[in-house]
């Protein structure tokens, strides 16, 4: 986005064309976009890219759809390797710092087999 011309006359006017530049310069920065690891394969990804489990004292160990939820979480890659062959309940456990039971367990498996992708 270029400044118009009544724009660079005022910068002018101010203190000289180098305001004007560091001003464009600071509007044009990247927005920083945090990346995760996934606790299987260990590959760093976006966000959206991954499955966060969260526990909370409230609501145990679930899934995060919303990616809002306080506690601690574990993110786990949307790829059918990871989930099927790799998904290790005593890494994710390690992770999140908490044990699951065995209901616990299922559901949580079932939850993440329909949200992955195949590669």
């Amino acid at each position: 986005m270029y400044p118009t011309k009544r724009q660079n006359e005022v910068a002018k006017r101010r203190k000289g064309r180098g305001k004007l530049i560091k001003d464009l310069l600071a509007s044009i920065k990247a927005k920083h976009i945090p990346y995760r690891t996934c606790i299987i394969c260990r590959s760093k990804k976006t966000k959206p890219e991954l499955i966060r489990i969260f526990y909370g004292n409230s609501k145990g160990i679930t899934l995060d759809n919303t990616n809002k939820f306080g506690g601690r979480g574990a993110y786990v890659c949307k790829r059918d390797e990871c989930h099927t062959h790799n998904l290790n309940k005593s890494r994710i456990e390690l992770s999140l710092r908490e044990e699951f039971t065995k209901g616990n367990w299922d559901q949580l498996r079932e939850e993440i087999s329909g949200k992955v992708i195949c590669n």
